[in-house]
């Protein structure tokens, strides 16, 4: 007999990369003869549909009008209006699967396992501290007012949660200093990667080609602050090297002879993405807040070689000058420092490549969605048991 399971998240689109991957690939992999997934969601543009059907699921989403005060806060009460609404008139059943992010179960009475946020509230306000003098008074004082409402959301939509899946150990232990989540069944790491779609790439003929990937224009959270301010000694040390900036076109705020050599592309398609990996010769990777992005994942999937900040829990996946070159982050002088050590020593940087590659294939998706799998119909039966396939 088919089940429904249902995914609560934030927004969907197919092919979107990022967290509508994961969602989409959840929803492949546990789809077929055993559960029919249904995608519960906002309407984030006016040309989504309210309804679509696809081959592994079918996908609801819910409009809201925008309200001049507390927008975000407003739309997710009445988004957990909606999804209570919409399992009522669905006829839930008792043990039918709930995956749920971040906020989404706000309300929820039923059982769901919770995909944990990517940082806990008072962490995110921590890491965006060590760029204050970037931020406006008026605008630093709204985002703390703003997510000391949402701490206590996010405390009680994790506290409620039967299972929770995190991104790492580190993550895990964030939470639980700041919501005191303790006893609760888990699941380590919080996405697989289709080794299969990368590995077997063949390696064109490079420059100093440098990838940074950030879909929104997110300057700050992003870290492209720091890469501005690193370019014009990095281009003048390196005269053959490029930026390719995958995400929505930005002015960069960087001389106009450093500009000729960026080229933004626009955001490119997740199926799209192996070619710029392909085509490059290190990843760079910036942020000040995080989770562990699919960007990381996929170029350790394709043998790039990476510099990253120490965003929370990178370390589980990167271990420092054997996976890879990482930073503290909010340094422009360590990122720099690990740019050029990795373009000086190639020989060694690929060899970092070769570390990380060896250590993703522990999450590849044939094995990673099984075991998801097993652990949510293992806490829908009542028998818990948690499971950390990224550190053991």
């Amino acid at each position: 007999m088919v089940k429904k399971m249902y995914i609560l998240a934030q927004g969907f689109a197919e092919n979107g990369g990022s967290f509508f991957g994961f969602v989409e690939e959840i929803a492949k992999a546990f789809s077929g003869k055993r559960y029919a997934v249904k995608i519960l969601c906002r309407k984030m543009q006016k040309a989504e549909k309210n309804y679509e059907r696809f081959s592994y699921a079918e996908v609801y989403r819910f409009q809201f009008s925008k309200f001049p005060f507390f927008n975000a806060i407003a739309e997710e009460l009445l988004f957990a209006f909606k999804v209570n609404s919409f399992l009522k008139k669905d006829n839930f059943q008792e043990g039918e699967i709930i995956i749920a992010n971040g906020l989404t179960p706000l309300g929820l009475k039923k059982r769901y396992i919770l995909r944990a946020p990517d940082q806990p509230v008072l962490t995110f306000l921590k890491n965006m501290a060590l760029a204050s003098k970037y931020t406006p008074f008026i605008s630093r004082i709204a985002r703390a007012l703003h997510f000391h409402i949402f701490y206590f959301m996010d405390k009680r939509v994790i506290r409620n949660a039967t299972a929770v899946i995190y991104s790492s150990e580190a993550n895990r232990q964030e939470n639980i200093k700041q919501y005191g989540v303790v006893g609760k069944p888990y699941f380590i790491p919080n996405k697989g990667i289709d080794i299969s779609y990368f590995k077997h790439i063949p390696k064109k003929k490079k420059s100093r080609k440098l990838l940074f990937v950030a879909h929104r224009d997110e300057k700050i959270r992003k870290g492209a602050i720091y890469l501005e301010r690193i370019l014009p000694k990095l281009f003048t040390k390196y005269p053959d090297a490029e930026l390719t900036h995958v995400g929505e076109k930005s002015l960069w705020d960087v001389p106009d002879w450093c500009r000729k050599r960026i080229n933004s592309t626009g955001k490119v398609p997740k199926d799209k993405m192996r070619e710029y990996y392909m085509a490059s010769d290190i990843l760079v990777f910036c942020a000040l807040n995080e989770g562990i992005p699919a960007t990381i994942m996929e170029a350790m999937a394709s043998k790039l070689p990476i510099v990253t900040s120490d965003i929370e829990g990178v370390g589980e996946y990167i271990e420092h000058m054997k996976g890879g070159y990482i930073y503290k982050r909010g340094d422009a002088k360590g990122l720099l420092s690990g740019i050029s050590y990795m373009l000086d020593n190639p020989e060694k940087s690929m060899k970092m490549a070769e570390n990380s590659f060896e250590k993703i294939k522990s999450l590849d998706s044939k094995k990673y969605y099984p075991l998801l799998l097993k652990f949510a119909e293992d806490i829908y039966a009542g028998k818990p048991e948690s499971k950390d396939i990224l550190n053991s």
